[in-house]
């Protein structure tokens, strides 16, 4: 696991803040990481009792009730509202699966997660961690919903310096993948060529084309719309552009196969 020591030190420098904290990026950029593995070995170092951090992930089926915002919001005020003396640790991944809801108990008002979030601030013993992707608007909510009430961090994929202090070996060969593939942290742990270039799989290439778009997409194989064929046409044009940097490309030689013509 790479060390994003510069990201880890902002958290840290603001714990405790009275604000909630909130890590955005583009789609596997490594803010789980930051918040549910390094933040969290830092708290675990520092004394801080497991079950004194609060780990909610809504892209988990067992967490799915919890994209209600009231029900999460009870659910955590049950564990710390009795405990003033101790010190808690909320910890929220992907909160824009979360959902509006309406309050039956306050005369039908429409209650949203920053409804929620902004009511579990006000609790002296409870710190807030949560983290979204910037595709779902989260950034522009943060500055009108939250204002002065959040505190953002916003982080990027690797720095050549955390790439290849993980990847080691040649540094001409390591910079090359680099600049060719950018600095997606799921790029360390690929070897073969095939997973980086091919937009139909599981792959690099699915999680930096495709699976930002994943609500415009379906599978390549089985296209039923007119965004799902486009997606498909983008990926694999990078793919192909991506393949042949430093040589020269006949725009006509950029084209599709009859079996991939066909499966659109």
């Amino acid at each position: 696991m790479i060390k994003r020591e510069y990201y880890l030190n902002r958290v840290i420098h603001h714990m405790w803040n009275g604000k909630v904290k909130v890590i955005t990026g583009i789609h596997r950029c490594g803010k789980s990481v930051l918040l549910f593995d390094l933040f969290y070995e830092y708290l675990l170092s520092q004394g801080v009792h497991e079950e004194h951090v609060i780990k909610i992930e809504l892209d988990q089926r067992r967490y799915y009730k919890f994209r209600n915002p009231i029900t999460l919001c009870e659910y955590v005020e049950s564990l710390v509202a009795e405990k003033k003396n101790e010190k808690f640790y909320l910890f929220i991944d992907e909160i824009q699966l979360t959902t509006k809801v309406i309050d039956k108990e306050n005369v039908g008002i429409e209650v949203t997660i920053y409804d929620m979030l902004n009511e579990l601030r006000a609790y002296k013993n409870l710190d807030v961690y949560v983290t979204g992707s910037n595709s779902k608007g989260l950034s522009s909510d943060i500055a009108t919903e939250f204002r002065g009430r959040a505190t953002q961090i916003h982080i990027f994929p690797l720095s050549f310096d955390e790439f290849y202090s993980h990847a080691g070996g040649d540094e001409r060969k390591a910079l090359d993948t680099y600049m060719l593939f950018g600095g997606m942290p799921r790029l360390l742990a690929l070897t073969d060529e095939k997973d980086l270039l091919s937009p139909d799989k599981d792959t690099f290439m699915q999680d930096a084309v495709q699976l930002p778009l994943k609500g415009c997409a379906v599978s390549v194989c089985h296209a039923t719309n007119l965004k799902s064929c486009g997606l498909f046409c983008i990926s694999s044009i990078v793919a192909r552009i991506s393949f042949s940097v430093g040589i020269s490309i006949i725009p006509t030689a950029v084209k599709f196969t009859e079996s991939q013509a066909a499966s659109i």
